[in-house]
């Protein structure tokens, strides 16, 4: 069960849950350090868009965990921000592809099988 489901059906997390979101989180955070010293400047901007998505939604789960958030304001926000993160990945992915002389102009991914 994912943290979203699990925290809506009962309103919190299991440690075990939490702990196995910290360890994604720290992996993430010391990937994402090491791209800054081998991606082109264009790709890290793209990059900087989804880390700072993804470090706010970050700290809206953490107030969510640690009950100091308004539960349904902060999930409202989350649901935002995850939209505009689809949006950032997409453009840091097409930002690689570009990068590495990849990208077609005319490839337009399928989204009638998107289920999210």
């Amino acid at each position: 069960m994912s943290w979203s489901i699990e925290f809506r059906d009962s309103g919190s997390v299991e440690p075990e849950t939490g702990a196995a979101m910290d360890g994604v989180w720290a992996a993430y955070v010391a990937q994402h350090a090491e791209a800054q010293m081998s991606v082109s400047d264009e790709v890290l901007v793209a990059l900087g868009a989804v880390n700072g998505s993804l470090r706010q939604m970050y700290g809206l789960v953490q107030g969510l965990r640690r009950g100091t958030s308004d539960r349904e304001a902060a999930l409202q926000e989350l649901e935002i921000r995850r939209g505009e993160l689809w949006d950032r990945l997409t453009a840091a992915r097409d930002e690689m592809r570009k990068d590495l002389g990849i990208a077609s102009s005319t490839w337009q991914p399928d989204t009638s099988r998107d289920t999210l």
